[in-house]
């Protein structure tokens, strides 16, 4: 048996999504998957605001900077959740999703990292873990 690392967990996110993705440019596939992707989305961004607020009453209780680091971690699953359930929305709608998507990730190349999957070239790095603070806008760019 394998145990779950953020590490393991944020590479095999990684991977689903960007399966969800490769479906997401077939019309009316895409419906489903899209589907798919919104309740992922829901799931994730609802788990990474409990598991925020959790970390964070242990950090404000114990004082301890690890919980925190946590904490901002679970922030960032939460809004990759939110950013998930947008982009189901679009590759819901057939034809016109499908070609949004597909110039979306073959123009910009960009997309939004977890926490702790591997930096390269066109992801957006959210947070990086061996950083005490998470990401700024400015520190992205």
């Amino acid at each position: 048996m394998t145990s779950i690392t953020y590490k393991n967990l944020d590479d095999r996110l990684a991977n689903f999504e960007k399966t969800l993705n490769t479906l997401g440019y077939i019309p009316l596939v895409s419906s489903l998957s899209g589907t798919g992707r919104i309740v992922y989305g829901s799931v994730e961004t609802l788990a990474g605001n409990v598991s925020c607020a959790y970390k964070s009453c242990q950090y404000f209780i114990t004082g301890n900077r690890e919980h925190r680091n946590q904490a901002a971690a679970h922030f960032w699953y939460a809004v990759h959740g939110v950013l998930n359930v947008q982009r189901g929305g679009c590759e819901f709608v057939p034809f016109i999703g499908n070609l949004a998507t597909l110039l979306y990730d073959q123009a910009a190349r960009l997309r939004a990292n977890y926490t702790y999957e591997e930096i390269s070239p066109y992801i957006l790095p959210i947070f990086d873990p061996s950083k005490s603070e998470p990401a700024t806008v400015e520190s992205c760019l």
